[in-house]
Formats: structure tokens, C-alpha cells, sequence
């Protein structure tokens, strides 16, 4: 049964789950009365669907359905594996059915960026456009890199491994309080499951050939990087952009999570990819 998310309005966000692969997938939704083309939010990893919660209400006069996932192992999903961008992308797909879309404008942060090609790889029709955000279709971290990360992890636990990263990787422009958001939004989980994404993210998986060998099949895409960005910097953004064919927006003193640090001007920067999509839909049916 659906349930308002805690401290949500009448109107929403509403928590509900979904089957996939044996496992429950959570999500939110907010509900709107118009009947324009959804939007479907990908998260970074290690956050959750409620990392974007300030950017769905800051798009409310669109009036669109907006859906927002936690990928199998983050928010309130089941914790089962495996944690690859293409299961990720999967757990997005049966969200987007449970509620019939044909199409949706697809949103995407960081991994999302490979959650994007591995859903339009399974779905090609599925996607009307695609904005990104301090996006990657590949990461790579050194063996023993990786293994420090997890042994902190298990030594200090989720919250605070967040801690000391999000200093890194906030811009110095970013709202109030968004550090302790990133930190709330990845904190209480289970140390063993997150090491287990670490080593699959940086390690194995990969959607960069696959990001590649797609090109000149995307929709319209609008590639947006934060100036501050040690994650996935500028010249990341670039390189998407020429992938995706897309334009590349800099966003100065913005880091790694530009939904949280400046909610506001990405809402704005999501419509204006969406009206320019939907636009172009409209003149290639004449």
C-alpha cells in the first residue's frame, strides 16, 4: 500500500515499492494532475530517492508525475545484490512500469549517469530525455583504494566514512546544510552492503563501451558538471557531452551533487532541457 514519506505533504511524496528480481524495490512519487511526460530520477550511489526531494518540489509548477527510485541496497529497497548500473536500471524499469509510462524524461546523479545508458540499452524507447548531474558511465578506484574504503567502512561505519568524504566533494557555493544531507541521506546502513557496491562501482562495472557503442541514439541530453567536482570533474562532463551529444553546463563552486547543493537552479536547468525536448518531439512529428 502507498504511504506518505515522513514529513511529506497530502500531495507527496508517497512511498511505495515494487517487485524486481525477487526483491523489493522502494520508491517515491509525487503525484501530480497533468498528463505530461513523467520524469524518473536515478540517484548517486550510496544516497537515495530522497536526494531528490528539493529539486521535485522545485519542479511542481510542471506538473508531472515525478518517480524517484532506491536501487536494490540503498534507502528503503531490499539489500540483495548484485549492485551493477544495469540491475540499478532494471529496479528504475519496473518502477517506471508499475505506473504504465511509455515515456519518461530521465534525471540522473553520478552512477546515473550509467544507470541512463544500461536503461536505454534495455529500453530504447523508453526515454524522451536526459538530463545528468556530476555524471559518470565508468569509475575506476586502484585495488587498494577500494579496500581502504571498505575497511573503513567496517571499522567506522557508513555515516561516518560520509562525513569525511562530503567535505570533498561540496562545492564551496552549496546550500546550507547540504553536507549534513548527503550524511543523513547515506547514514544507518549496513557497512557490509555498501562495501560490497564499492568494490562492484570502482572496480568491475562499466557501461563505458556500452555508453559508446550507443552514440547517436540518445535523446536530447543536457550534461551538467559542477566546477568544484573531484569525483567526476569538467573534463568527465566533456567527454559525456560528446558521447551524448549533448551540451555541457558548469555550474561554479558546485560539487559532486548538484540536486542537494542547488536544488533551485537544477529544476530550472531540467525544465529547460525537457521543454527543448519535448520542442524538438513536436517539430520531427510535423
Amino acid at each position: 500500500m502507498s504511504s506518505p514519506a515522513p514529513g511529506a505533504s497530502v500531495a507527496g511524496p508517497v512511498r511505495d515499492s515494487v517487485a524486481c528480481a525477487g526483491q523489493r524495490i522502494s520508491y517515491l512519487r509525487w503525484p501530480a494532475h497533468g498528463e505530461g511526460t513523467a520524469i524518473a530520477c536515478a540517484h548517486p550511489l550510496n544516497t537515495g530517492a530522497a536526494v531528490w526531494t528539493e529539486v521535485a518540489e522545485a519542479l511542481k509548477d510542471e506538473n508531472r508525475e515525478i518517480i524517484a527510485v532506491d536501487y536494490r541496497g540503498h534507502g528503503e529497497s531490499e539489500t540483495g545484490g548484485p549492485f551493477r548500473a544495469a540491475d540499478y536500471a532494471r529496479d528504475l524499469a519496473a518502477v517506471i512500469d508499475r505506473h504504465g509510462y511509455s515515456r519518461v524524461h530521465l534525471v540522473g546523479g553520478s552512477i546515473g549517469g550509467a544507470v541512463a545508458v544500461e536503461l536505454h540499452a534495455l529500453r530504447p524507447e523508453l526515454l524522451a530525455s536526459i538530463t545528468l548531474m556530476g555524471a559518470a558511465v565508468e569509475a575506476r578506484m586502484a585495488p587498494d583504494a577500494i579496500e581502504a574504503v571498505c575497511q573503513v567502512l567496517s571499522q567506522d561505519g557508513v555515516a561516518a566514512w560520509m562525513a569525511s568524504l562530503t567535505p570533498e566533494i561540496i562545492g564551496s557555493r552549496s546550500a546550507p546544510g547540504a553536507a549534513d544531507r548527503v550524511v543523513e541521506l547515506a547514514g544507518g546502513r549496513d557497512p557490509e552492503v555498501v562495501s560490497r557496491m564499492v568494490r562492484a562501482t570502482f572496480g568491475t562495472d562499466s557501461a563505458l563501451e556500452l555508453a559508446r557503442r550507443l552514440a547517436g541514439t540518445y535523446p536530447p541530453t543536457l550534461v551538467i558538471t559542477g566546477e568544484e567536482d573531484p569525483t567526476c570533474p569538467p573534463a568527465m562532463a566533456d567527454d559525456l557531452g560528446v558521447i551524448f551529444d549533448a551540451r555541457v553546463v558548469l555550474l561554479p563552486g558546485i560539487g559532486h551533487l548538484p540536486m542537494v547543493e542547488d536544488p533551485h537552479h537544477i529544476a530550472r536547468l531540467i525544465s529547460r532541457n525537457i521543454a527543448g525536448a519535448e520542442g524538438f518531439a513536436g517539430e520531427r512529428q510535423r
